[in-house]
């Protein structure tokens, strides 16, 4: 009895570890990886394909707008609406690829193993889900979103994990100021 006891207590202090140790790396509104996760994340994929000699794509994600629906509906609903974005995105992306949720209404979307023309087509199929998509249903609101996306492709635009983000934050910045809702 005492060692079936010891060893529900180290299954359980097991979990609780898991447990743990996930939330430390999870954004906990979005359910996505988190900054602190991307940057070790990021290195070890970007490594990963340096080796194998294969692309890989990271895209920034900014919600259009996304003030205005915060100002209209309450913090509360922004909130809600970003989480729904996030499982939006989740279901579009299958590992290794991974979301983040960078920052307020900021997502990043690495994409390992992805050349720019299928990263375009993924960031595509999921830019058109949250274009058609009617958010905050369930809380008696029907909002339309969009977003802007900015896309780089190691190793055409970026040789380092630093580098990449900013090629592809750049190329984000660009969308928002001649537009919004593409992709560049």
């Amino acid at each position: 009895l005492l060692l079936s006891d010891y060893l529900a207590i180290a299954i359980e202090n097991t979990r609780r570890y898991q447990w743990m140790e996930n939330m430390a790396v999870r954004d906990s509104l979005t359910g996505l990886f988190n900054q602190r996760y991307l940057y070790a994340a990021l290195e070890r994929q970007l490594n990963s394909c340096r080796n194998e000699g294969k692309p890989l794509s990271l895209a920034f994600m900014d919600m259009d707008d996304f003030k205005t629906v915060v100002d209209r509906l309450g913090h509360l609903n922004g909130s809600r609406a970003l989480s729904e974005v996030a499982l939006r995105i989740q279901a579009d992306l299958h590992s290794p690829a991974f979301g983040v949720a960078y920052g307020g209404d900021e997502f990043v979307l690495v994409l390992p193993n992805l050349d720019r023309p299928h990263a375009t087509a993924l960031i595509a199929q999921i830019q058109g889900t949250v274009k058609s998509t009617p958010f905050l249903l369930q809380w008696g609101h029907e909002v339309m979103l969009t977003a802007s996306f900015g896309l780089a492709t190691y190793p055409q635009d970026a040789q380092d994990t630093t580098s990449l983000l900013a090629a592809a934050d750049r190329a984000m910045f660009r969308v928002k100021t001649s537009g919004k809702d593409r992709i560049a």
